[in-house]
């Protein structure tokens, strides 16, 4: 399982959330919906059934994947966040790639 699973759905705080007591863990998938033990451990850490449903909508077709370390929304190599700030990294990017740049400015919580 190399994917990791799409926390944009979730605010930044939530992602935080999640982060810090799942990271590195995996999560699995039956008919697009979370596998029971999967959903457990989200409800333990404190998501809300709405969170859980836009997750599991976030990442429909996958096995499983893994909660990532780093929340996208504080990632250092995005450009966009407080932690990565850099406009020349921006514009290279909005010239190369602008649907990579869109992505990553909203994973950054930027509008």
């Amino acid at each position: 399982m190399n994917e990791t699973l799409n926390l944009s759905a979730l605010t930044p705080q939530r992602q935080a959330l999640l982060i810090q007591a799942l990271g590195g863990h995996s999560v699995t998938f039956q008919s697009g919906a979370l596998a029971p033990d999967s959903r457990k451990s989200l409800e333990i850490v404190g998501l809300t059934p709405l969170e859980i449903g836009a997750l599991e909508a976030a990442n429909s077709g996958r096995p499983g994947a893994l909660i990532p370390t780093v929340s996208a929304a504080t990632d250092p190599n995005n450009p966009w966040t407080q932690a990565g700030f850099n406009l020349t990294r921006q514009a290279e990017i909005i010239g190369r790639d602008p649907v990579l740049a869109e992505r990553l400015r909203a994973q950054a919580g930027v509008a």
